[in-house]
């Protein structure tokens, strides 16, 4: 199964990964869905409007829940599949082999902090709309 696509030409490459990430979303949501029934007592198949009920203290972690298993299934897995079906070396396909350079996790750490006040002010402009 390793490499098998990858002699694959680049845009037959894009469409197969974009495939990958709306199968692999659809699943990890449903997944999410299901894994909420014994964690949160809810089940979204039979009532979809407890996910609406935000006066309900458990929506909320109910939604952060279901998230970060669908963002699983739409960020990580999906780069994980392409990455053996497209190279025979998965980890060096996606540069897990290499160490990043100082200067790039500089440039993210100040991003990071730049990025807080400015996503606050952000939402102060938006909310006085």
């Amino acid at each position: 199964m390793r490499g098998v696509w990858q002699d694959l030409s680049p845009g037959i490459k894009m469409l197969l990964f974009v495939g990958i990430i709306a199968v692999c979303t659809c699943v990890f949501t449903l997944i999410g869905f299901i894994a909420a029934i014994p964690f949160f007592g809810v089940n979204l198949f039979t009532n979809p409007a407890a996910i609406d009920n935000l006066n309900d203290p458990n929506t909320l972690p109910l939604l952060k829940f279901i998230q970060i298993i669908s963002q699983l299934g739409t960020m990580i897995i999906p780069a994980i599949i392409a990455a053996i079906f497209f190279s025979t070396r998965a980890g060096e396909y996606l540069h897990t082999n290499k160490k990043p350079a100082a200067s790039s996790l500089a440039l993210v750490t100040i991003s990071i902090v730049c990025a807080g006040p400015l996503i606050n002010f952000l939402l102060e402009v938006n909310n006085r709309m």
